[in-house]
């Protein structure tokens, strides 16, 4: 099986932080969804963008187009989020989680570890997380455990440089 892999540009966003002792700003990250299509047209989206509704520190800011809104960038590539039934989070972070709700149908795949770091998360690290945005999916979450084959010829590979350990 062979997918077409599209990056999808979602904007922008700059986090300050007031109370950091390790950096004071972060400027103008960009942020992407990737857009997978098999050969027969069936859509996977991986990460679902940033909420601007949720950006960590005060003085957070973002720049997006709407165009760069994550329902009229799919509409855009003929994808409606009604259609998709598989998405998956390469982490939970506000910044890759803040779509999750606009997909009804969609079970979310993503490592299990990142469920464990969770319950161990240290404070500092607090604000990297929104649950908000995936909390009421619960139901739909599908834990995966290292490589899993998720469809045919599309695999899932831990890494533990992000989130996990």
């Amino acid at each position: 099986m062979f997918y077409t892999v599209t990056p999808v540009y979602n904007g922008s966003f700059t986090v300050t932080l007031a109370s950091s002792d390790a950096f004071s700003a972060i400027n103008n990250i960009p942020a992407f969804f990737f857009l997978l299509l098999d050969e027969q047209g069936e859509a996977i989206i991986v990460d679902t963008g940033f909420s601007p509704g949720h950006l960590p520190g005060p003085r957070s800011t973002f720049e997006r187009s709407a165009e760069n809104e994550l329902l009229q960038a799919l509409d855009r590539l003929n994808v409606a989020p009604e259609q998709v039934s598989t998405v998956i989070q390469t982490h939970l972070h506000w910044d890759h989680t803040g779509g999750m709700p606009l997909f009804p149908q969609a079970g979310f795949y993503f490592q299990v570890e990142e469920m464990r770091g969770l319950l161990h998360l240290d404070p500092r690290e607090e604000i990297a997380f929104c649950a908000d945005h995936w909390m009421e999916l619960l139901s739909r979450f599908v834990l995966i455990q290292g490589q899993q084959e998720i469809r045919p010829g599309l695999r899932t590979i831990r890494s533990e440089e992000h989130t996990s350990e």
